[in-house]
């Protein structure tokens, strides 16, 4: 989204999300100034900006974190750009079904014993 928006003097930006066949689907669209065709190889890649402007103080990690989330949940980022008319980025996601009741996980090692500072165990 930051990029989006920090790229979009004109029109806007769109945040679309939706879920059906067992897959949620996330897209940012905006109208913004797009990615150039030899940019957009190298965007998911860690510390590339591609049209970084001058003084911002952007790492070029928004877009490789949101990948690696993504992928790590099973999922896959999909990208299209065209110069002078915006982005899109999609994330799909597999749709898990809900839990009918919580479940407990067992505790082990160090984190068996551990208490919060309130004095209650978890």
């Amino acid at each position: 989204m930051r990029n989006a928006i920090a790229y979009t003097d004109k029109g806007g930006v769109t945040l679309d999300c939706r879920g059906e066949d067992g897959v949620a689907e996330i897209r940012v669209i905006d109208t913004g100034t797009g990615i150039a065709p030899e940019d957009q190889a190298r965007v998911f890649d860690r510390f590339y900006r591609a049209g970084a402007r001058r003084g911002e103080a952007a790492l070029g990690l928004g877009l490789p974190l949101a990948r690696q989330f993504v992928e790590a949940h099973g999922g896959t980022v999909e990208l299209k750009s065209e110069a002078g008319r915006g982005t899109t980025i999609t994330f799909i996601l597999p749709r898990k079904p809900a839990l009918s009741s919580p479940t407990k996980r067992r505790r082990s090692g160090w984190a068996a014993n551990w208490q919060p500072c309130c004095g209650r165990a978890m």
